[in-house]
């Protein structure tokens, strides 16, 4: 593989779709950043269908599309998707090849081989199927490290959760892992470190996915109104349970305090508006866009302690880690900050000092240009 000295770094980003989402978000900002740095040619490459991506986001240049279905049912599927990639990557020559979710990790991986671009898979979450022992499961995963090995891919996490997780479950070695952190530009998001209000304000936002455990939330909202708390509860997003998850909210007979309000339009303002956010995510978090975006809101923090949040919140500090799965520890921990507003106070204070300090888009971009430029052959 030839070695590569300019001025430029030619990227090309690969994702699965551009639906609303927190990794298409993540990719969206990293590239934007990365093309105003200077430092990157940028390219977005989409296997999936210009048809499914999310009108709100305005990538800073214009994506490819690959128009292939992303439901992939046999490895001959996957294949042709990888032929088609290749001869956009042959025509595009790009530098590196950075893909996000481990679909598109694999596709790349089976594109990119015996061609002069490098691959760096950004790792985004912690999928469950990885650690499973069904056969299926140990399969794919046999698979994925098959193709990830043989295109010599190297790695960017998003926590170091997500890279004990690859290096446990796909074999990865530590080495070849740079971390990124997820991060955000604070100076987007309104602070203001104010006293609880009533009725208090709790929201939570996020995919309405089994994971995502907004089932455990609405528990805690039944354990909260069974105390006499007065308090109205905002959950931004959609997904496949939203109608469950409606119903099960009129089954615990809390639908007068509770707002299903879909996809906020802005997200600093949904913040704004809010005493505490809570995370109640079960499984396969990597780092919570939405928990760095309420942090630098001036949001109480409760967060069930998964994946990478204890990375950023360190509870008694930041905010307060609360098990998985325990609606009455979400509950408790959403009652200490209304009990004890000195600590409030505090935390509040502390979350937004640790965004900015440890958690910027200009940290993050730096980061991974560093992995860049540790890439087999780049020269800085």
């Amino acid at each position: 593989m030839p070695s590569i000295q300019r001025d430029k770094i030619r990227v090309m980003h690969v994702i699965p779709t551009l639906a609303l989402g927190g990794t298409p978000r993540l990719m969206l900002d990293l590239t934007e950043h990365l093309h105003r740095s200077g430092s990157c040619e940028v390219q977005i490459c989409v296997l999936g269908r210009s048809a499914q991506t999310c009108g709100k986001y305005h990538p800073v240049v214009e994506p490819v599309y690959l128009e292939c279905p992303c439901r992939y049912r046999h490895m001959l599927e996957m294949l042709d998707v990888a032929r088609r990639l290749r001869s956009h990557i042959r025509a595009e020559k790009p530098d590196i090849v950075h893909s996000y979710l481990w679909l598109a990790d694999v596709i790349t991986a089976a594109a990119i081989f015996k061609t002069d671009s490098r691959h760096i898979s950004h790792i985004v979450d912690r999928r469950t199927g990885f650690a499973s022992s069904r056969w299926k499961h140990r399969l794919k995963k046999n698979l994925v490290r098959y193709f990830l090995r043989r295109a010599g891919t190297k790695y960017i996490s998003v926590s170091q959760a997500c890279t004990d997780y690859a290096c446990r479950y796909l074999g990865v070695p530590e080495r070849i892992v740079s971390l990124a952190y997820n991060s955000i530009d604070p100076e987007n998001y309104h602070f203001e470190n104010r006293p609880f209000r009533a009725p208090v304000r709790i929201g939570a936002a996020g995919r309405m996915v089994e994971e995502k455990g907004q089932v455990y939330l609405l528990k805690a909202a039944r354990l909260l109104k069974d105390q006499g708390v007065d308090y109205h509860l905002v959950i931004d997003g959609d997904g496949p349970l939203r109608q469950a998850l409606e119903q099960r909210a009129k089954w615990l007979n809390i639908s007068d305090h509770v707002d299903f309000c879909g996809f906020s339009s802005s997200m600093p303002e949904f913040y704004r508006h809010l005493d505490v956010f809570v995370v109640s995510s079960v499984d396969s978090e990597g780092l919570p866009t939405t928990l760095l975006e309420a942090m630098a809101s001036g949001c109480a923090i409760v967060s069930t302690d998964v994946g990478g949040s204890c990375e950023v919140v360190r509870s008694g500090r930041e905010g307060l880690l609360v098990a998985p799965r325990s609606p009455q520890a979400i509950a408790d921990g959403i009652v200490t900050f209304m009990k004890d507003e000195p600590f409030r106070r505090n935390c509040v204070a502390s979350a937004r000092k640790r965004i900015i300090e440890r958690f910027t888009m200009k940290q993050m971009v730096a980061d991974v240009l560093t992995a860049y430029h540790l890439m087999p052959g780049m020269t800085s």
